[in-house]
């Protein structure tokens, strides 16, 4: 989802509804889950519930057999998140969710024959879905092909030249297949979005010390770097398995079983249940931006301004420099006849961003309607 997504066409600056909610705080959830003192427990507990409140409304709905079977999966229980999504497929074999889910536990387990066929069937039935070439890649790697995995993993860095968990993918690609200045150049470029990287410094050590006489030197700077940099405890890969082993692991759990929850309700036109689970999506993780951004879009094609507003502060000041949500708020201000806010909010996207021209469209249309 773009961060700007009522910029993309035409803005209006219409004022807002005569039906749109009033300007109130966010209403407040309860359950030890949505403190700040949650308990792992607490937040298995609050993702359980949700998803059999979801299943107990819609029994026979694919979308409530999915959010069980996640959930399954990140418990820990494969044998029944494959059980279910199997009985998904069984439904319909252009189940993408289902493909994608058994999928990654054929990776996992090491069948990287079978992990292949379902993310390309997962990629027939969702070509957008961006998460499916990276782990093609990964598939093609362990096969023996990584020649296949390059031009994959280039189209992933065209689309975003910062992407991490994709430059150390490449870097690894292009160091098995023996191309070692693509490598280095690679995990080079992996160093300057993350510095403190060890993958990174152990791959760029490793390419310059195939390189021959005149990179030795600094073979052996980059890998004394790496030795003295702590292991990071969140691995960089393609396929990172989220559990309740931690809070901080629960918590994005929790959100994205929220989150799958959320649009299950949307497609059934279950408007509120889909808010609340939004809701509660936000209040585990105060930091998490995903759901925030998806219950600001509900909220703006709902025509909610005050709550779309609220809900881009909070994504305002999550990533301060961030000139999307800067833009967002601006023309929310303006929406709601707040243009001298709107303004400023804006001019501060374009600090941030000058040579976006969806600013300062945003701007131009500010001071038109001031």
């Amino acid at each position: 989802m773009t961060a700007y997504w009522w910029l993309a066409s035409s803005v209006r600056l219409s004022p807002r509804s005569a039906h749109e909610d009033p300007d109130v705080a966010a209403p407040l959830l309860t359950g030890p889950a949505f403190s700040p003192q949650a308990t792992i427990a607490d937040l298995k507990q609050a993702a359980t519930e949700a998803a059999d409140e979801l299943s107990a409304k819609y029994p026979n709905l694919l979308g409530a057999w999915n959010v069980q079977a996640m959930l399954a999966f990140h418990l820990g229980n494969t044998p029944e998140a494959k059980r279910l999504w199997g009985e998904c497929l069984t439904a319909d074999s252009q189940s993408g969710d289902a493909l994608y889910g058994l999928g990654y536990i054929a990776l996992l387990e090491g069948d990287n024959e079978q992990a292949l066929e379902r993310f390309q069937a997962t990629l027939a039935v969702n070509p957008q879905d961006e998460r499916i070439p990276l782990l093609l890649a990964e598939c093609l790697t362990h096969l023996g092909r990584p020649e296949e995995a390059v031009p994959l993993l280039q189209q992933q860095l065209e689309k975003n030249p910062h992407d991490l968990v994709v430059l150390l993918a490449l870097g690894q690609v292009h160091l098995d297949l023996k191309q070692y200045e693509q490598s280095r150049d690679i995990f080079e470029r992996a160093i300057r979005v993350s510095p403190n990287n060890r993958v990174a410094c152990y791959g760029l050590a490793r390419s310059l010390a195939r390189l021959g006489k005149a990179e030795r030197e600094k073979a052996r700077q980059v890998m004394a770097q790496f030795k003295g940099l702590v292991a990071d405890e969140r691995q960089e890969s393609s396929t990172r398995v989220l559990s309740f082993d931690d809070l901080g692991k629960g918590r994005e759990v929790a959100v994205l079983i929220f989150r799958e929850i959320a649009k299950v309700y949307v497609a059934q036109g279950d408007q509120w249940k889909a808010e609340e689970a939004w809701m509660k999506a936000t209040a585990v993780d105060p930091h998490n931006v995903s759901s925030r951004l998806e219950l600001a879009a509900f909220y703006e094609q709902h025509e909610r301004l005050h709550a779309a507003l609220r809900v881009c502060l909070e994504l305002r000041n999550i990533e301060p420099t961030n000139a999307a949500y800067w833009s967002n708020v601006g023309v929310l201000q303006a929406r709601l006849g707040r243009h001298d806010d709107g303004l400023a909010a804006v001019e501060e996207a374009i600090k941030l961003d000058p040579v976006n021209s969806e600013y300062r469209r945003a701007r131009e249309l500010i001071l038109s309607a001031k």
